[in-house]
């Protein structure tokens, strides 16, 4: 997968905490910072077994409670 998502350093810091992470930890997906510019994240994920990032992870995180 070579799509690479944007956080802010407060989204990612609230990510990192979330039970999006730990669905990450569950499903043995990786997640990699690959670029920092200013407040932003750049991350690129790995492939899970059973979620997808952008749709499973991403998305209702960045969409719904942030937790």
């Amino acid at each position: 997968m070579d799509d690479v998502y944007r956080f802010t350093k407060e989204q990612y810091e609230r990510f990192k905490k979330s039970k999006y992470a730990s669905m990450m930890y569950k499903d043995k997906m990786t997640l990699e910072v690959v670029l920092q510019k200013g407040n932003d994240l750049f991350v690129k994920a790995g492939e899970g077994i059973d979620y997808r990032f952008y749709e499973d992870i991403f998305n209702p995180f960045i969409h719904g409670d942030g937790t």
